[in-house]
């Protein structure tokens, strides 16, 4: 707080995060930890593909691409364990 006439350093940029909200997201980032760590294993420790499995498959297919991924050496775009988000969902989901 400004006292004695002194400037507080506001930056407007930053003007719509307040305590309580950071507290808020943190605990709710906690919550969903805490909720996870309470599943088994297997959920735990699963792999959530950053694409869908049809579009690695449809890069593979274009030969130009698969080209290029062979020639820097890569035999897949993303580890062949991953799940999609839709049954990443239906093994975490609370209900």
């Amino acid at each position: 707080r400004a006292q004695d006439g002194d400037q507080e350093d506001f930056n407007p940029k930053y003007a719509f995060v307040s305590r309580q909200g950071v507290v808020g997201a943190l605990g709710a980032f906690l919550l969903f930890t805490l909720y996870l760590v309470g599943k088994d294993p297997e959920t735990r420790q699963m792999k959530i593909c950053v694409r869908s499995k049809q579009f690695e498959r449809d890069f593979f297919a274009d030969p130009s691409k698969r080209a290029w991924a062979e020639s820097k050496g890569y035999t897949a775009l993303q580890d062949p364990d991953c799940v999609e988000w839709a049954e990443a969902w239906e093994r975490i989901k609370p209900i």
